[in-house]
């Protein structure tokens, strides 16, 4: 096996603090991104879940999720460009799907780009299957979404497929 040259990568709970360079990556990893306001509102929000992948004081990734009655929904993952492809996105889905089963969470579900096949592939590796489809949901290409959820069998803890 090949090892892959993976940084030092701490998955944290991201702070108001790490706003400006979140939205930084979210601006140049998405078509649609979310303004400044819209992420700010998710580190008041008491159902959202916010985790950061920090290489020292460089962030390289982060991942939002919300949580209501149960489920858990990751609004938003990216990475860093040149952190792609180290496993950083595998390990920050990980860490949520741990913190969303610690917390009771029966699933977790998402929206991804239909042609977002290394994303795709990325969530079915862990466990999601696709539930759903939105057509046209994606604008600048127009693309459908494919809604995939990852179920928590009863008792025991989440055990993610390896991550390189």
């Amino acid at each position: 096996m090949t090892e892959k040259n993976i940084p030092a990568i701490n998955i944290i709970t991201a702070t108001p603090e790490h706003l400006p360079a979140i939205a930084a990556l979210e601006r140049a990893s998405f078509s649609q991104p979310w303004s400044v306001e819209s992420l700010a509102g998710m580190f008041a929000n008491p159902n959202a879940y916010i985790l950061a992948a920090m290489d020292a004081a460089v962030l390289a990734g982060y991942l939002f999720t919300l949580e209501i009655a149960g489920e858990s929904c990751v609004t938003n993952l990216a990475v860093e460009p040149t952190y792609r492809e180290r496993g950083i996105g595998a390990a920050l889905l990980c860490a949520a799907l741990s913190g969303a089963q610690e917390r009771g969470c029966e699933c977790v579900t998402l929206e991804v780009r239909e042609g977002n096949r290394a994303a795709v592939r990325l969530y079915e590796k862990h466990g999601f299957q696709t539930v759903g489809r939105r057509k046209a949901y994606y604008h600048a290409p127009v693309e459908d979404a494919l809604l995939m959820t990852r179920y928590f069998s009863g008792g025991g803890d989440y055990q993610p497929a390896s991550i390189i």
